[in-house]
């Protein structure tokens, strides 16, 4: 009992405790002065007043962006608890969904760890927890914001299939489904990044790959994520699956001009992950992402030996080479499209630093 204590009392845990406090201090630090509530969150707010005091129940969440196509529910039926405590105070959620970013940044700590030893884990720890920028995402009020922890578990949930947890393989897709109702754009290169992860598996490890009983289970979990608005697209002669057919085919939302936005889109990616470790020094993100190429050159034999590693980067370039050919939206492409793997890079990133530490210095 006593061995048990000491290890959980251990320096590492009261550190890594210590700055997990500190991030969700940072996160909710005058909220109620500060917190950005515009149109899309008032919108969002009459929704779940409307529901707790008008029982006016719902299928559809907040819009895409994208004319006429609509998430699913899930973020209103987040958030409404939180409303509901809070008498329609929106610092209620707010708090809340801060606290989800915080346990994300533990969930980092964890995947880095099992990575690349804990000072890795530590430095995952210290760039999400007080990255300008993540913390500025963190605070928002918006149906981006818990993709930091589906993110996280999803990432976990496939790291468990790699130690051979088998049905860690339906978490995963219920994670990347419910990606789908909560994230902007990018999220939908989870599946792509699956897909490249089950054809690796079948190159080197047949054993991981899931049977017909953990492919059904997905199967369902999935359905279950998109059940409300396919239940809303019956119940209103088809009105989701025309707009998205629109968009996909009509309107030529992907398309094949591949090095035109290699040109616009590599220098964008560069800024959207890079401004996490340095939000205004441009040389120093320079110099940051050279040392960082360099050392990821240098370990690459022990970065293609890592089936981690090798997840983390198929995670990371699905949607880097994905929105190469996505021009929908008028061909606009931001920043919190790429919520959801904030963290996954920050992992990387960490795992890169934390393996060539021990390279270079035992």
């Amino acid at each position: 009992m006593r061995i048990r204590k000491n290890k959980v009392l251990s320096l590492v845990n009261i550190l890594v405790f210590g700055l997990l406090l500190l991030a969700f201090l940072v996160r909710v630090y005058r909220i109620d002065s500060l917190l950005g509530f515009y149109f899309d969150q008032g919108r969002d707010a009459k929704v779940v007043w409307d529901l707790w005091h008008q029982g006016k129940f719902f299928l559809i969440g907040p819009t895409t962006g994208i004319e006429g196509v609509f998430r699913g529910p899930w973020y209103y039926w987040l958030i409404a608890p939180f409303y509901l405590l809070g008498k329609g105070d929106p610092v209620w959620p707010s708090v809340f969904l801060s606290a989800t970013t915080v346990a994300a940044i533990f969930l980092s700590y964890k995947i880095a760890e099992k990575v690349a030893g804990k000072w890795a884990g530590i430095l995952a720890v210290v760039v999400g927890g007080f990255s300008l920028n993540l913390v500025f995402a963190s605070r928002w009020l918006s149906n981006p914001t818990p993709m930091f922890l589906i993110s996280m578990i999803f990432v976990y949930s496939l790291f468990k299939v790699l130690d051979g947890k088998r049905l860690a393989w339906v978490l995963a897709v219920f994670m990347a489904g419910l990606a789908m109702q909560f994230g902007s754009a990018a999220e939908i290169f989870y599946f792509l990044g699956l897909g490249v992860f089950v054809l690796y598996l079948f190159w080197v490890d047949k054993k991981k790959l899931p049977d017909l009983k953990t492919i059904l289970l997905s199967a369902v979990v999935l359905g279950i994520t998109f059940a409300p608005q396919v239940l809303f697209d019956l119940r209103h002669q088809g009105i989701l699956r025309g707009t998205v057919s629109k968009f996909l085919f009509q309107e030529g939302s992907f398309k094949l001009s591949f090095w035109e936005m290699v040109k616009i889109r590599f220098p964008f990616y560069y800024d959207v992950f890079f401004s996490k470790l340095f939000q205004s020094l441009v040389k120093a993100r320079g110099i940051f992402a050279l040392a960082f190429a360099g050392l990821g050159l240098y370990n690459y034999k022990k970065i293609l030996k890592d089936k981690r590693l090798v997840l983390l980067l198929i995670l990371l370039l699905s949607p880097i080479l994905g929105m190469l050919f996505f021009q929908g939206n008028y061909g606009n492409v931001y920043d919190y499209y790429f919520t959801g793997y904030y963290l996954i890079f920050v992992v990387f990133f960490s795992s890169v630093l934390g393996l060539s530490s021990k390279s270079l210095w035992g």
